[in-house]
């Protein structure tokens, strides 16, 4: 099961969308410290359910269910999904992700919606995965170690990340 890239999954306007929420919501108690590295450099939704999403990152959940063609149950999280803001001397560390239902895996569904001035690169099993925005990075999380190395710069690194429980019979790679 190797990491796929689609390339150009989503468009410019989405990606503005999804940037402005990100921007104008990470300030409020539903973004938590990500307890990874420095406290304060990365930000997520991962740990909180009381809030909603906006409507375009559901629309991306369908585009991605419908392009992959995959049956599959959510992982313990909003609606599975994450949006996660690193900033400045954030990174994520070396970690494989849990299976969240007996004889299924953790596929994440990746969409990095604004690229950090430098560093925030996504590494799979040691591999580096420079993907652009717009590009949706698929790989199962829950078999693959991965990283995500030093930000750099004032600029912030925008995550969006859809997740599925999956079992054998899907074939999305």
């Amino acid at each position: 099961m190797k990491p796929r890239v689609i390339k150009n999954f989503i468009d410019e306007y989405t990606i503005e969308q999804l940037n402005k929420w990100t921007m104008g919501n990470y300030t409020n108690e539903f973004f938590k410290d990500a307890n990874m590295g420095i406290p304060g450099t990365r930000l997520t939704t991962r740990y909180s359910h009381n809030f909603e999403f906006p409507h375009i990152a559901y629309k991306i959940k369908e585009k991605i269910i419908s392009t992959l063609g995959i049956k599959f149950q959510e992982p313990d999280y909003k609606d599975g999904m994450v949006n996660g803001i690193g900033f400045e001397g954030g990174s994520i560390f070396e970690h494989i992700d849990p299976v969240w239902y007996p004889d299924t895996y953790t596929v994440h569904c990746n969409i990095i919606s604004q690229k950090s001035t430098s560093g925030g690169i996504t590494y799979i099993e040691g591999v580096p995965y420079e993907t652009d925005p717009a590009d949706l990075l698929i790989y199962p999380v829950s078999s693959l170690s991965h990283y995500v190395d030093e930000i750099k710069g004032s600029i912030p690194r925008i995550l969006w990340v859809f997740g599925f429980s999956v079992n054998d019979e899907t074939k999305i790679y």
